[in-house]
């Protein structure tokens, strides 16, 4: 499955979610839900000035096994080339056993995962397609196609699409570190975007996980 996507490739979805009412009858289509997840500082960056992030390694098993339990719920990946070249170590990782790693490798590898960039030449992973852009159209094809949710992790393609109102929930693990720039977690984003809180815990690394719902 791992192959390049043209412009004019079809992305129409082959299965579409529906509701039910209670006559089994279908309603309303369901799309899937588009989550920007990432982790960051404490002051808003995915990395700092010289690009790192080993900060943000927040290693307690309760920070593991909670982050492979959000990953269960995906079924794919959305990323841009540097995002992906971060996350294709996991391909490489033994998916046997039962440590939370092993897990989260046996999570990762059985995704699909769709690279956004037009400098990519080839991927390195199964289960996996790049294409040189994603548009507000094929994207709403691939929520409509999913029957699992969908993850889109790195700022810039995720802010867009979070400007245009496609991204559905933000689910952010803030490191207990400040960093003083760098990579901000958010970027260009019109003002005023509203969010319901719909979970919060804190891990004993001190590091805090919260999600929330983007109002319409």
């Amino acid at each position: 499955m791992s192959k390049a996507l043209t412009r004019g490739d079809d992305l129409s979805p082959s299965h579409v979610r529906k509701q039910y009412d209670g006559n089994g009858q279908p309603g309303d289509t369901v799309m899937a839900k588009l989550i920007y997840s990432m982790m960051a500082s404490l002051d808003g960056y995915v990395n700092d000035r010289q690009g790192r992030f080993d900060w943000g390694q927040a290693q307690d098993v309760d920070y593991l096994v909670h982050s492979n339990e959000q990953a269960k719920q995906i079924g794919t990946e959305i990323y841009g080339r540097q995002m992906y070249e971060l996350m294709v170590y996991w391909e490489s990782q033994d998916p046997q056993g039962d440590d939370p790693d092993n897990e989260f490798a046996r999570l990762w590898q059985a995704k699909d995962k769709l690279v956004v960039s037009k400098s990519l030449r080839e991927v390195r992973s199964k289960r996996t397609q790049f294409i040189p852009e994603l548009d507000a159209a094929a994207l709403k094809q691939l929520k409509l196609s999913a029957e699992k949710d969908l993850c889109i992790a790195g700022p810039t393609l995720a802010s867009s699409f979070l400007a245009q109102g496609l991204v559905d929930e933000v689910a952010i693990t803030y490191a207990p570190v400040a960093v003083g720039g760098g990579t901000p977690l958010f970027k260009n984003l019109p003002s005023d975007i509203r969010f319901q809180l719909l979970e919060q815990r804190t891990y004993r690394s001190g590091a805090v996980f919260v999600r929330y719902r983007v109002n319409a």
